[in-house]
């Protein structure tokens, strides 16, 4: 606000923000709930006025009081309707970095419908407590027609000496909201007239002194970074009651000397105005009257972590890690996998739309910030569990129907004998890869007299010998061994009995590609035995493996000698694990500055075996790590696999740990050139530059960790599937990553190897308590003192991640899409039909086909999908900094429907315009790094 405006408009927001679990259970919460929106509705209906009440930014909660209060939900649609109840646009106020972008765009998807068959509208986009903000966040938000970001964590210093309170925040296409910045918080005129911002006031009359006193603070401490001379009082915080006083307090301050006698501080050529206007509003209108007086504001391109003045707390990336990898799985199950298996069945798919919904639903009630990052009651994360298990369920289930249907398509049918199975595998990816695959199979027993104790038929005239079928017809090499004699597996309708058999062969499917092979029983003539009983060879003698690209020898102590066979490059110190006592909770980690982290570097390795598999080696590392700090406790059993396959050129490790030790991190270490300039760390459609981080103690910034926020600067980062590191010669080490999101840029001297840098990907944070004061990295409280016994993280884990060295200068986009086949693998399956089922008529020859092909690397596909009406929607995004034109092919079935309609839709899926394609296909043009939606009206001919 410039020095020549004297008028200071203030909107007080009466609200509430609604953690659903934390430090109580939902049920504990929602019994409180409750009585809040009965108050609320009781108070809105008796006084006209209140002008209004924000229920939190998400829609789940009015949902929660559904379920309780049936009778009451035409007085919150009522209340919508008059735009006095404000609710959405989100279903669940999300943690942004610990979910997958597909999964930020359902979450608003889901709460706009809502407000939306409520009666009302959304504009602005409410996040108040998220633990920081990706850099895609305005393309997503503008995407849904919202024209703001109000919020509270993630302001840097830098950003606030620019921006103040308000700024325009854009993405990296261009896109751009209003960013409004509540730097009092959520809750700077919570309990207003009150002794307190948080407690219970019940028959407190709000003090008019102590709230004048309270309004002069805000103001003076809002007005002077104010750039559009509206600032934000917000008259609520978390699960705070309603102040039925506030109209009468606003009538009453309105005629006092506050209003005209502001303080004249400056800063700069801003000034505190001399009138203040106080409204009782929403957030609505004040953002509203920003945009009017929005001119000369800053832009702002990239991530909201900084906390200058509130804690951004991003500890919580690597707490209760098992909530982290169940995410990560079910999100690739739905997006990757079900989704775009249903829509290969076209309107043949539509009855299991709703249960992807349901699915859906399952898994963003466990996305709300303080159920995704972990930091909440044991209970609270037990009921998580059971969604996770509920979405997991039903994506299963669906993919093994879409399999079968798919194979009836194809004219498969009558294989439940013991002499054939038939293998569905799927790739995801909108180019065409061959993949090792391994699965398991149950062989049944056949329906004769003559049956092994295997299950396995004994008929004379057949010997033990199989060959495995693949969409050509041809026969190709694979490996079958016998896991267990007696197995049983059901299924809907039926059951089968038998051998579990484990079976690897390597799948050459095209892109976004469905094939089928078969496994069947052959007599020998012709059948070499390398390719049936092909059980992995144990070489007792060597400590080495090797491929075509990399010769791997394990040291003594367990870590791994790499040699890059085409460059000669070679790197020493390839696996190390690091531990530490963890003195924090779960929103930081705390090391203790008198013991130093301890290696695996220092102790010979209990056992070093290797093996030659079909179409890979393997070297497997047996550690034993016993912390010092805690002679006592079970030594943490640390087994690595490490994989070399024919197939790519990853090195691939499979780290499985047995923890039962208390308050640590453990982290592997994996190699990284001491040359290395900057890291580039996968995020949402995109990727963010990152230089090495600023470590600093409580020592050296007593300043800044003594007031609040007490926090300093996290040295760990962020990343969603990969990293890639620039190394010296124009080379790049690429480390790809299965729900491992937390790493740190970590110079080798650290743990005494000060030749080479290293990326810590931590694997456990293990801590007993939700926040305690005193950290060293963060001294505030971020919440109550309760155990936490579970977050002690002590059992069996299993973590999937892999190293490559890329020896040329690689294009970022085309690096993701080396990554994007090991993050998501392809999904294999054996596909159950019944003795008598037979395919209606065929459509096509499903037996090996493609979705859809896009040849230019640069464009990724983020859904496809069909929605309830039976039209294809397509998600595609530009990886690359540069525009991008493609010509997308028509998606198989639909390119030979000469009915096809065309349209690009929003995120909300509302058609924008129509797009009138050629023969070939549908021409689009792509800003750096945007988001493109289509939507194909399926009109399918007869016959």
């Amino acid at each position: 606000m410039k020095n020549r405006d004297r008028l200071l408009h203030g909107v007080l927001v009466s609200h509430t923000h609604w953690d659903r679990a934390w430090y109580l259970p939902f049920e504990g919460y929602r019994l409180h709930l409750i009585a809040l929106i009965d108050n609320i509705l009781d108070i809105l209906q008796t006084q006209p006025d209140f002008a209004s009440f924000t229920l939190d930014g998400q829609t789940i909660i009015l949902e929660d009081y559904r379920e309780v209060r049936p009778e009451r939900w035409s007085d919150i649609q009522k209340m919508v309707e008059l735009r006095r109840l404000q609710i959405g646009p989100f279903f669940v106020l999300p943690d942004e970095f610990l979910v997958s972008g597909e999964a930020l765009i359902r979450n608003i998807q889901r709460g706009i419908r809502l407000v939306k068959s409520l009666g009302g509208s959304c504009q602005d986009g409410y996040m108040p407590d998220s633990f920081g903000h990706i850099a895609v966040m305005p393309q997503i938000l503008q995407g849904f027609g919202l024209r703001s970001f109000i919020f509270m964590r993630g302001v840097s210093e830098a950003l606030f000496r620019s921006a103040g309170n308000e700024f325009w925040w854009e993405s990296a296409d261009g896109s751009r909201v209003l960013a409004v910045y509540l730097r009092g918080g959520y809750d700077n005129l919570s309990g207003w007239g009150q002794p307190h911002r948080f407690g219970q006031f019940r028959g407190f009359s709000p003090d008019l002194e102590m709230a004048a006193e309270q309004l002069q603070q805000a103001v003076e401490q809002l007005s002077i970074h104010s750039r559009t001379g509206v600032i934000l009082l917000c008259n609520g915080g978390d699960h705070m009651p309603i102040q039925a006083a506030i109209p009468s307090m606003i009538g009453d301050l309105q005629k006092r000397p506050i209003n005209q006698n502001l303080s004249q501080a400056e800063r700069g050529d801003h000034q505190l105005p001399v009138t203040l206007n106080l409204v009782h509003g929403s957030y609505e209108k004040a953002v509203s009257l920003m945009i009017e007086r929005a001119s000369d504001l800053s832009v702002y391109q990239g991530e909201l972590v900084g906390n200058l003045h509130h804690p951004v707390l991003s500890g919580v990336w690597s707490s209760r890690m098992d909530l982290k990898l169940h995410n990560h799985h079910i999100q690739a199950l739905l997006e990757k996998y079900a989704e775009p298996l249903v829509a290969a069945l076209n309107q043949q798919g539509i009855p299991w739309v709703s249960h992807l919904d349901l699915a859906w639903r399952h898994l963003l009630l466990c996305h709300p910030h303080d159920d995704i990052c972990g930091c909440s009651l044991d209970s609270v994360h037990d009921d998580n569990r059971y969604h996770f298990r509920q979405a997991q369920t039903i994506a299963e289930s669906v993919i093994s129907e879409a399999f079968q249907q798919l194979a009836l398509r194809a004219g498969l049918m009558n294989y439940t004998d013991s002499f054939q199975s038939i293998i569905a595998v799927f790739n995801p990816h909108p180019q065409a890869l061959n993949q090792l695959v391994d699965i398991e199979i149950v062989w049944p027993r056949a329906e004769s007299n003559q049956q092994s104790s295997s299950g396995i038929d004994r008929d004379t005239s057949q010997s033990e010998y199989f060959e495995l079928i693949d969409p050509a017809g041809k026969s190709i090499p694979f490996s079958i061994t016998q896991k267990a004699d007696d197995h049983f597996d059901a299924r809907y309708l039926t059951y089968i009995q038998g051998s579990l058999w484990g079976l690897s062969f390597v799948a050459n499917l095209l892109p976004l590609g469905i094939g089928f092979y078969v496994l069947r029983r052959v007599a020998d003539q012709g059948i070499p035995l390398l390719f049936s009983h092909s059980s992995p060879i144990k070489n007792t003698t060597k400590n080495f493996i090797e491929n075509q690209t990399y010769r791997i020898e394990a040291e003594l102590n367990g870590s791994l000698k790499i040699y890059h066979k085409l460059t000669g490059r070679t790197w020493h110190h390839g696996l190390i694990f690091e531990d530490q006592p963890d003195k924090g909770d779960l929103y930081s980690f705390s090391s203790d500055p008198h013991i130093p982290p301890q290696t695996t570097g220092k102790k010979q390795a209990e056992e070093i075996q290797s093996f030659i598999e079909f179409g890979r080696s393997r070297l497997r590392i047996q550690l034993s790590l016993q912390l010092v700090w805690q002679p006592l406790s079970t030594p943490i059993q640390i087994k690595t696999d490490v994989i070399l396959s024919e197939t790519n050129d990853f090195i691939e490790f499979i780290t499985e740990i047995n923890n039962q030790s208390k308050d640590h991190r453990l982290r592997v270490l994996l190699p990284l050139d001491k040359s290395t300039e900057k890291i580039h760390a996968s995020s949402h459609w995109g990727n963010q530059e990152r230089f090495r981080p600023i470590t600093l103690q409580p020592e050296d910034y007593p300043d800044r960790y003594q007031k609040y926020p007490g926090e300093l600067p996290y040295s760990t980062q962020f990343s969603q599937t990969w990293l890639l590191a620039k190394t010296e010669n124009n080379g790049h080490v690429l480390i790809a990553h299965q729900g491992l999101y937390e790493y740190e840029w970590m110079p080798g001297l650290n743990v005494g190897i000060p030749d080479q840098d290293f990326c810590a990907l931590t694997l456990l944070r293990c801590v007993g308590v939700i926040s305690r004061e005193g950290g060293r990295i963060r001294r505030v409280q971020a919440g109550p003192s309760l155990p936490t016994p579970d977050a002690q993280c002590q059992g069996s884990y299993t973590f999937h991640y892999a190293w490559q060295f890329i020896p040329e200068n690689t294009p970022l986009p085309v690096v993701a899409g080396q990554a994007e086949p090991f993050v998501f693998p392809f999904k294999a399956a054996q596909v159950w039909l019944g003795q008598y089922e037979q395919a209606a008529h065929l459509v096509e020859n499903y037996v090996g086909y493609s979705l859809l092909e896009i040849e230019n690397k640069n464009i990724g596909i983020s859904a496809y999908k069909i929605n309830s009406q039976g039209h294809l929607i397509i998600r595609l995004f530009n990886r690359s900094q540069q525009p991008q034109s493609i010509l997308l092919p028509y998606p198989f079935p639909w390119r030979y429907n000469s009915k096809l309609q065309v349209r690009l839709i929003d995120l909300n899926e509302d058609v924008l315009l129509d797009i009138h394609g050629t023969d070939q296909g549908i021409p689009l043009s792509f800003r750096p790094h945007q988001l493109l939606s289509l939507a194909l009206m399926m009109f399918m001919n007869n016959g």
